[in-house]
């Protein structure tokens, strides 16, 4: 007879086997590893190292297959016996009853892997004493390795299958990475090296002949008989480094040449410098050493106050904590206008300026007060600046010291578990901590964190009213100054209108010079935490500068 036609092509399947529907299904194999992964071990060296090429040892912890169970982890052979769950298959299966139209009934078979033997077929009854079975033990290993001459920071040497082992797995490899510490005279681009010579205004002039000597102490003669300007280098063709593969060839020593002016132009120079140039030009040179002085100046008190911004070694492990680091002390009064970190890891931390606890207070040693924090996220590892808005600079004192906090468990922060960082500790249960709260340090360590902070000197003094418009930087700590001029090399003379002053300081302004005549006006503001913006009656262009003991 003609067979049955339907729309749906499981009716008669269903029909003539009872209604019932069975599959089994099994999850496809995954690709088991044959090699355990490559370990990175980085070694410190010197760049005079690889200069020369130097014989490195290199210490690194690798596991190791257990030589008393050799991987089994067992204590004897016959303690390595089949699974019970799985009965030695390494997988175990399971049945689930579904419901579904058209189908009906029908059960749906899973293979997994056996959680208790991890997809081996066989479990240990009784453990190695010697790993506890875990069947790889750690060890300390020492290898000596060679570093060519030319080899850079990009340079990786492979040691081939002396790395991690595990049963039944290729060991993988070490893979010697290299980290080179800071020359004090050289620097390194690609394969030339940077050096920076000093050379007085005389010799800019009139030219010059000195010696240098290399990083292997071979002696380089410069000679330059022309005018040098500011900027001004000079190379030396086959003095830099070794080029790696490049058959005994070398890079350039390019010299940048840094002018010391001298801080003023006496009568004697300028009759020496009159011999070469005109009273114009001369002129010209007394502009630029003011200029130049009054930046050293600024720069010199608005430099970072931190650490070296490097990629760190060391992983943190605090959280919910408070962490000073009293080698990172502030040593003038100032405002905190940025802060810069090398984070190890996307998150957020806290930015802190701490404080000493006065001495003979009722608090222990060791205790600082919360002056100001920042909030900072950090998108991704790497270098983060992150400039403050002006309403949220931080007022810092002689003596303060800066910190942070991890409230989220982010590891931002590495460490250097060296250096010169030297860190203390404290728990709080207390999140976030208030300003002005004094916590206790009690526990110190030995680390250094790839952290700093822009703090800015801070007796400011305005050409306009309300603490705006052009600003000399006041930064000595006892004097009277002169002839003062804005950082644009404008002269103040009589266009001072208002000042703004930190605390524990006392500025007084008057009409001559050394703090003759009547004193004009003094501010003072000894002990709040918050800046005074004061307006000045005007007319006064000498100013005193003294601290409160």
């Amino acid at each position: 007879r003609l067979g049955e036609t339907s729309s749906e092509p499981m009716d008669l399947w269903l029909k003539y086997s009872g209604g019932d529907f069975h599959f089994t299904f099994a999850p496809p194999e995954v690709a088991k590893p044959t090699k355990a992964p490559d370990m990175v071990v980085t070694v410190d060296v010197e760049l005079l190292d690889l200069y020369t090429g130097v014989e490195v040892n290199v210490t690194y912890t690798r596991q190791e297959v257990c030589g008393k169970c050799h991987g089994t982890g067992a204590e004897h052979k016959h303690d390595v016996i089949p699974c019970h769950h799985c009965h030695g298959s390494g997988f175990r299966c399971s049945t689930v009853e579904k419901h579904a139209e058209p189908l009906g009934a029908f059960w749906q078979r899973l293979n997994t892997t056996c959680t208790a033997c991890e997809g081996t077929g066989k479990v240990v009854n009784s453990s190695c004493p010697f790993c506890g079975g875990h069947k790889v033990v750690l060890n300390s290993i020492t290898k000596q390795v060679s570093i060519p001459a030319g080899a850079g920071e990009t340079f990786t040497l492979p040691l081939n299958m002396e790395g991690d082992q595990f049963p039944g797995l290729t060991p993988g490899n070490v893979l010697v990475t290299l980290r080179v510490n800071n020359h004090p005279s050289f620097t390194r681009d690609k394969n030339d090296i940077h050096y920076t010579a000093n050379i007085t205004l005389f010799e800019a002039l009139l030219g010059f002949e000195m010696n240098i000597t290399h990083m292997d102490n071979r002696t380089v003669l410069l000679r330059h008989d022309a005018v040098s300007t500011p900027g001004f280098s000079k190379t030396v063709p086959n003095e830099g480094m070794p080029v790696l593969g490049g058959g005994g060839s070398y890079g350039d020593l390019i010299v940048f040449f840094d002018i010391e002016f001298p801080k003023k132009l006496d009568e004697e120079e300028k009759e020496l410098l009159s011999a070469v140039l005109d009273e114009e030009e001369i002129k010209n040179i007394e502009n630029m050493i003011l200029k130049r002085n009054i930046k050293e100046v600024v720069e010199r008190f608005s430099g970072p106050i931190g650490h070296a911004m490097r990629h760190p070694n060391g992983v943190e492990t605090f959280n919910m904590a408070n962490v000073v680091d009293i080698s990172s002390e502030v040593p003038y009064h100032g405002v905190l206008t940025e802060w810069e970190l090398y984070a190890t890891s996307p998150g957020e931390v806290w930015m802190q300026v701490w404080r000493p606890a006065p001495l003979g207070a009722d608090f222990p040693d060791h205790c600082y007060s919360l002056m100001g924090e920042s909030r900072i996220v950090v998108d991704k590892a790497g270098l983060t600046k992150s400039p403050l808005k002006r309403e949220n600079y931080i007022m810092c004192e002689p003596g303060d010291v800066l910190g942070w906090r991890l409230d989220s468990g982010d590891a931002v922060l590495g460490f250097e578990p060296a250096g010169d960082g030297h860190v203390r500790i404290t728990k709080s249960p207390s999140l976030p901590a208030e300003l002005g709260r004094t916590e206790h340090f009690p526990f110190s360590i030995v680390r250094t964190y790839p952290f700093s902070a822009k703090v800015v000197s801070v007796v400011l003094l305005f050409e306009e009213q309300g603490c705006s418009g052009e600003r000399v930087e006041v930064m000595d700590q006892s004097m009277d100054f002169c002839s003062l001029r804005f950082l644009t090399g404008g002269e103040v003379n009589d266009r001072v209108q208002s000042i703004l002053l930190p605390p524990a300081l006392r500025v007084e302004l008057w009409k001559d010079c050394g703090g003759g005549g009547d004193v004009s006006h003094a501010v003072e503001n000894r002990a709040s935490p918050s800046n005074l913006c004061a307006d000045l009656e005007g007319g006064f262009s000498h100013v005193r500068l003294t601290r409160h003991g």
